[in-house]
């Protein structure tokens, strides 16, 4: 009798760590959609910063060499 009650209390052990990787996982979920689009814009607004970056060394450059010049 106290094997069968050990062997069901594993069970309902093994049970609840499954409920808990489930709602984990669904938990993740619903975070990833509601930061992805932020995420996006995250990146896009980096790309557009590092793209400003890359004009504004240019044109710092343009002007050290025409003072140069």
């Amino acid at each position: 009798m106290h094997v069968a009650a050990g062997q069901s209390a594993a069970k309902g052990e093994e049970s609840i760590v499954s409920d808990v990787k489930r709602a984990s996982a669904a938990g993740i979920a619903a975070l990833s959609i509601l930061f992805a689009p932020n995420i996006d814009a995250l990146a896009a607004d980096k790309a557009a910063l590092q793209q400003k970056g890359h004009v504004f060394a240019e044109a710092s450059a343009d002007v050290s060499s025409s003072r140069v010049s």
